[in-house]
């Protein structure tokens, strides 16, 4: 009895030895990963249904508003940006902030951003379950469908 139980004392240690590498590993992948996208996003494109805007008519200090970022936080990493909506009247924008979580998945290969929450939206009339994130190429990609919003930010450093 004492034989087996130092056998499963060794294979317990193993074990949660084992589980704590591969803990290790898979914190330096992510870490890896999100340094990868880590950094400054320039507003490169943008697309309003509600008034069509071409990216060069909006002002290079109201475009400069628009930036974004990808930083750790804390455990995680998040995605910070700026929306720019066009004013009522036509004549101007309005800026929303939003800080969106975002994770390397491993299993799916792929950036996988965390569900908005309507809190996010107050006042804008956005519906977070109509909003699709996306990040290829050095690009991230904003659309909400319902309206055919699109604000695509590029990668600047």
């Amino acid at each position: 009895m004492c034989h087996f139980s130092k056998y499963l004392f060794r294979f317990l240690f193993a074990a949660v030895l084992a589980a704590g590498m591969s803990a290790c590993e898979s914190r330096a992948e992510l870490d890896a990963r999100m340094d990868e996208i880590a950094g400054t996003y320039q507003l490169a494109r943008f697309y309003s249904a509600a008034k069509t805007i071409r990216l060069d008519e909006i002002p290079q200090a109201e475009r400069d508003v628009a930036t974004a970022r990808i930083f750790p936080n804390g455990k995680g990493w998040v995605f910070e940006y700026t929306l720019p909506f066009v004013s009522s009247d036509g004549a101007g924008f309005s800026y929303h902030r939003v800080r969106q979580p975002i994770v390397w998945d491993p299993q799916l290969g792929q950036y996988c951003f965390y569900q908005l929450e309507p809190s996010d939206f107050t006042g804008y009339g956005i519906d977070p379950a109509y909003v699709t994130m996306s990040i290829e190429d050095g690009e991230i990609k904003f659309k909400y469908t319902p309206r055919q919003y699109i604000c695509v930010w590029s990668k600047t450093r």
